[in-house]
């Protein structure tokens, strides 16, 4: 696969965009290596990003010293907290990838944090089939949810 399709499918996952499918693909052992690679180059971009935004702040406060009210646009501080959100998930992925190759093998799929909410929704839907009570809203949205589908 080329390196802009590849990154491209590792941005999507750090938006969390990615279908679980190519989520485990991407977190083989094999492709371990260059994941990291390609994440280490996304935090280096994004860290230039957020120093260009950091220096249109620090210009905008600059040429508007005297303003009681913060001058900085809500857009361009938005688009801060957006990259750098952005940023802190990328660092997630990173240590993920550096567990993975630091273990030499996959990491147990079971311990992932997805397969423990999976199965805390089953046991919740389970017990809520078991009771009277039946299924409310909530209950069929997580439902939805173990299906695929965001119905939230």
């Amino acid at each position: 696969m080329p390196d802009p399709t590849f990154a491209q499918i590792v941005s999507e996952d750090i938006k969390g965009k990615l279908e679980q499918r190519d989520q485990d693909i991407l977190r083989l052992p094999e492709n371990a290596g260059r994941w990291r690679t390609t994440l280490i180059n996304i935090i280096q971009t994004v860290d230039e990003e957020i120093a260009t935004i950091n220096r249109s702040i620090s210009s905008v406060l600059e040429m508007y010293p005297d303003f009681e009210a913060n001058p900085v646009s809500k857009t361009l501080a938005d688009k801060l907290a957006k990259t750098s959100r952005f940023r802190f998930h990328a660092e997630k992925r990173l240590a993920e990838a550096e567990r993975i190759l630091s273990l030499g093998a996959e990491v147990d799929p079971s311990l992932s944090l997805a397969s423990f909410l999976k199965a805390a929704i089953e046991h919740h839907l389970s017990d809520k089939d078991d009771t009277e009570m039946g299924p409310d809203y909530h209950d069929e949205r997580l439902r939805d949810a173990l299906s695929g589908k965001w119905s939230f």
